[in-house]
Order: structure tokens, then sequence, then C-alpha cells
């Protein structure tokens, strides 16, 4: 039997990724088998399991690619303001369906603890990357607001801190017009953007 070459590996991986991603966000994860991932793949059990240790393991990538997927879209702004990371979130879909998908896995991190590792990965690398992403802005911003550079420490803090209420707002907007569709999101995006700094 040939070796699978690299790119065919990463594949592989992608498609048994896509494949539980598919199942945990329609069953949810304790609901969800390997015999099912290995179903929705049109993979074999071998196959998966050359890959990946089991469904924990399965669960930790699907994470990661998450990660990577909002790395990427951050890294296409350009010095962003809090407001600017706000609006390319709800002008782009991947991210909107992402935090759909995610919410039903999320809300079993209360009693898998799995989930809760996972989510808090998530939890913690999302504010890493969007913290990093508003040095630029938040040195401009404190400048301005106390007319002297800033140190490292107070640049630090200020970019974390509003880290937490860029994920905060946006959380709060995303769950608020997901379990309500009838609302008027327009309007609701434009509150939230309102509690955000230029």
């Amino acid at each position: 039997m040939p070796r699978l070459t690299e790119a065919t590996k990463q594949a592989r991986r992608h498609q048994i990724i896509d494949a539980a991603f598919t199942c945990f966000t329609a069953k949810g994860y304790t609901h969800t088998s390997m015999t099912d991932i290995i179903r929705e793949s049109g993979l074999s059990s071998g196959s998966i399991y050359s890959h990946f240790s089991g469904k924990g393991d399965i669960l930790y990538a699907t994470v990661q690619q998450r990660i990577d997927m909002i790395a990427a879209a951050y890294g296409e702004l350009k010095d962003p303001s809090p407001r600017d990371i706000m609006r390319m979130i709800f002008a782009t879909s991947t991210v909107e369906a992402n935090f759909t998908s995610m919410l039903r896995i999320r809300l079993e991190s209360f009693t898998v603890p799995e989930v809760q590792e996972s989510t808090n990965t998530l939890f913690t690398t999302l504010h890493d990357i969007v913290a990093q992403s508003l040095i630029p802005w938040g040195q401009r911003y404190l400048e301005a607001e106390n007319k002297r550079k800033p140190s490292a420490d107070e640049l630090q803090a200020f970019v974390s801190d509003t880290a937490d209420a860029l994920i905060l707002t946006f959380q709060g907007f995303m769950v608020r017009s997901t379990l309500s569709p009838s609302t008027d999101r327009e309007h609701l995006f434009q509150i939230a953007l309102s509690l955000l700094p230029e």
C-alpha cells in the first residue's frame, strides 16, 4: 500500500475534523460517538485512528482549526480599533457561523472536562489574538488620552482589558441575536458598536 503524502495526510485530517464538527454541532459533543464521526467522514475507522487517538483529540484539533481561522481573519486587518474588529466580525459570515456552531459545544463545558479545557484554550487564545491586534491602536489611544507615551505595562493592561470588553460585547451580541432571531440585528449591532471605543 503506497504511503500517504503529507498533503494527503493533511487533507484527511481536515476531512475528519470537518466531519466531527458537523456531528458536534448537530448532536453535541457528548452525544457524538466515534461511529458517528467515522460515518460522516466516509473514512475507515483505521484511517481515523491513524490521525487521532479518540474523540477528545479530535475536539482539540477542531478548536485549533477554529483558532487558526480566527487568527487569519484578524491578520487581514491593519492596526484595527475595537470598532474595526467588531465591524469585521459582523461582516464576516464565517466568524458568525463559527460562533453559532460552537455555542452548542461550549455549553457542554459545564459538565464535560475535555470541552471545558478546549473552551478555556479557545477563549485564552482568542483574547491574546485580539489584544495583540489592538496594540498599535492602544498606543495611539493612550498617547492622545494622556498626552504622553504609555509604559509597556500600561499599554498591555489597556489592550488586555479592551480585548475582554470587545469579546464580551461580541459574545453578548451573538447570543442575543442567535437566541432572538426576530431581533433587528443591524440595530442591535449598532448598539453593541457604540459600547466600544473608536
